[in-house]
């Protein structure tokens, strides 16, 4: 889906297949809800039915490419103890580079401690505030 959406000092380019992820890793994690990314991103692609159920690609203007997805964490992967995309709170962020958190944190609007970068996710007390954010959320 291309788009011409501008959410504050970045632009989305285009949304979906067409956008190239191919060389995009983790980058962080995020704690929100699946309507709060549907509502800004549209529906998701289809995950790979294994690891992940779905997957928003993002082109930004600057260049960047991220991605949003539920891995590891899904019925695909886990079964009856899998969570549905839906139902999901806490996602992955993949990019092309370190600003793909950044841009996916400024288009969905998330609180800094909504946002856990990847080389913090072995500090307990950050892991620690990104569940407790998680669990708010639920609520």
């Amino acid at each position: 889906m291309n788009t011409e959406t501008k959410i504050d000092r970045i632009t989305i380019i285009r949304t979906g297949d067409e956008v190239p992820i191919l060389g995009t890793s983790l980058r962080g994690y995020i704690a929100c809800s699946y309507s709060q990314i549907h509502r800004k991103l549209g529906p998701p692609q289809e995950g790979d039915n294994w690891a992940t159920q779905g997957i928003w690609s993002v082109e930004y203007s600057d260049g960047t490419i991220a991605t949003i997805y539920d891995y590891q964490i899904c019925e695909s992967y886990l079964g009856a103890t899998g969570k549905k995309l839906e139902n999901n709170f806490d996602w992955h962020v993949g990019g092309s580079n370190a600003q793909a958190l950044q841009n996916i944190q400024d288009t969905l609007g998330l609180q800094e401690d909504a946002v856990l970068h990847s080389h913090l996710r072995s500090d307990i007390t950050q892991l620690q505030r990104y569940w407790d954010k998680t669990e708010s959320i639920k609520k």
